[in-house]
């Protein structure tokens, strides 16, 4: 009977995974085209009074924080799956550059200056799952962006430690986490 039990519940479990996974990834496809002609509307906006691009801007980070709800959706229900971690050889100095790059439009945007104090042109390799390090990195960034005032310096620090170990972090002068919260953040469904 336990065992009879035991398998039902895997069941019952690949189940749920398959449905979030499905879930999550249907959701995205909308959202992301949304996305895209929110982007539409910005470039023609020009012509067009500060309010509506604001408007713009907040349906297109509306659509980010969605993708991103998703993709954790998505990343839920592989975990659920135990599924494995593909892990490769990567260059987190090469990855930390090119995120900077990426998001730096929003910082200027900001007149925020995102400063990187990494060995510009070293291999700094880490054996890692490249997707969710590049999030983590994102993630950190754009927050960091999001909450910090106009005018700011948001630091970047790349070194190793230990003599093996990396160390990122992103040092930004914002409005900072409550203190009630900062226990949460790393609580899957935490804002």
């Amino acid at each position: 009977k336990l065992e009879l039990a035991l398998a039902e519940l895997r069941l019952k479990e690949k189940d749920k995974s398959r449905i979030l996974r499905s879930v999550a990834h249907d959701v995205m496809n909308p959202i992301a085209s949304i996305m895209a002609l929110t982007d539409i509307l910005i470039s023609e906006s020009a012509e067009q009074s500060g309010e509506h691009r604001e408007i713009y801007n907040l349906i297109k980070e509306a659509c980010n924080n969605s993708l991103n709800l998703s993709r954790d959706i998505l990343e839920a229900a592989i975990e659920i799956d135990h599924a494995n971690m593909t892990k490769e050889w990567v260059d987190i100095n090469k990855l930390v550059q090119k995120s900077v790059e990426l998001l730096g439009f929003r910082a200027v945007a900001k007149k925020q200056r995102i400063i990187v104090e990494a060995h510009n042109n070293r291999e700094i390799l880490a054996f890692v799952n490249r997707e969710k390090v590049w999030r983590v990195i994102n993630n950190l960034l754009a927050n960091a962006i999001k909450f910090s005032y106009n005018d700011a310096d948001i630091i970047v620090d790349l070194k190793i430690v230990q003599g093996e170990k990396v160390l990122i972090s992103v040092k930004d002068h914002g409005i900072g986490i409550p203190e009630k919260n900062k226990y949460h953040i790393f609580d899957m469904f935490t804002e």
